[in-house]
């Protein structure tokens, strides 16, 4: 007599499981993009800064060529008399401004307000940041 090869009844449905599910499975992961890396804002954006002619301030400006919306701002520290003990004195100064896709922007940062006194800007920094979609 010969032995008898009989399978379970769960293991017939599971063999067609594998073989209908599968093909699907790896199509469906064919089909999709590849996700397009983000571009980062500082790959699309310039600081530039450009002492004044008339030597009473700094000229700044932030360039961008991103396709989304910006909201920037520069800061900077104005120092009066910066040599003297005495009579120096600093403030912080600032522009907050959006950049609507690609566009530019410009502001002084004036040192009128030392007169005659000597004066430096220094700490500047600058920044860039996606707005978010309403």
């Amino acid at each position: 007599m010969r032995p008898s090869s009989r399978r379970a009844p769960w293991q017939g449905l599971a063999l067609l499981a594998v073989c209908t599910l599968s093909p699907t499975a790896f199509a469906d992961q064919a089909d999709k993009p590849a996700k397009k890396p983000s571009r980062s804002v500082a790959a699309c954006t310039t600081f530039d800064q450009t002492d004044r002619d008339s030597e009473d301030g700094v000229d700044f400006k932030v360039t961008s060529t991103c396709d989304v919306k910006l909201a920037c701002s520069i800061k900077w520290k104005l120092t009066c008399s910066p040599e003297s003990k005495k009579k120096r004195r600093s403030t912080w100064e600032g522009y907050a401004f959006e950049l609507a896709g690609p566009d530019a922007a410009e502001t002084t940062a004036s040192a009128a307000s030392c007169g005659n006194e000597g004066w430096e800007i220094a700490s500047i920094s600058w920044s860039c940041q996606p707005v978010a979609a309403e």
